[in-house]
């Protein structure tokens, strides 16, 4: 029975050669995108996991208000991370980052 409908696949395929063409070609380039997009969001989600304590990491963001809108930096001042350091009690470790 599989073989019948094996041999029935293969004389489409070589009838239709076009149309099976391109139904093969979206349906190779459509999984090669699900796999990449998988891979990128592994990746964005693995950021900082290489830390033995992870869960413990933290990045302080500085967020611009104005009339038209808000940014957002990860950027600090340098003095920040010393500031942090001397007045939080849980704090361990402190580093920073400009630029």
């Amino acid at each position: 029975m599989i073989r019948n409908y094996l041999k029935i696949a293969f004389r489409n395929l070589t009838r239709n050669k076009a149309f099976s063409f391109i139904n093969i070609f979206g349906l190779a380039l459509g999984v090669a995108v699900c796999l990449v997009i998988l891979k990128y969001v592994d990746f964005e989600l693995s950021y900082d996991r290489f830390f033995a304590k992870a869960n413990r990491t933290y990045r302080i963001a500085e967020h611009i208000n104005w009339d038209g809108g808000t940014m957002n930096f990860p950027l600090n001042p340098s003095c920040f991370s010393f500031g942090i350091s001397s007045s939080a009690m849980c704090h361990e470790n402190s580093s920073a980052y400009s630029g």
